[in-house]
């Protein structure tokens, strides 16, 4: 709606779900900062969250190992193209 909306034509929208595991949650952590994903909520702390908070994360992610040992980490990607005017 939004590519109608600014004069294109013709727009597809497709996504697709992709699912990483990875050895440590550590690994995954890594992969996020080197991608620059960040946390973007309006109104956060904008200081570190410390070890506690790190040592909860980490614990609570344990709910989501795989029978094999390894932790997944899904990604909605999301493509989209359409005609200029």
């Amino acid at each position: 709606d939004a590519l109608l909306a600014a004069g294109f034509r013709d727009p597809v929208v497709d996504m697709e779900m992709i699912t990483l595991t990875y050895d440590q949650v550590r690994g995954l952590l890594q992969d996020l900062k080197g991608i620059g994903a960040n946390n973007a909520t309006a109104g956060r702390n904008r200081g570190l969250t410390g070890k506690q908070r790190l040592q909860a994360f980490y614990q609570a992610y344990e709910a989501f190992r795989q029978p094999d040992g390894r932790y997944p980490a899904s990604y909605e990607v999301i493509y989209g193209h359409a005609w200029a005017p």
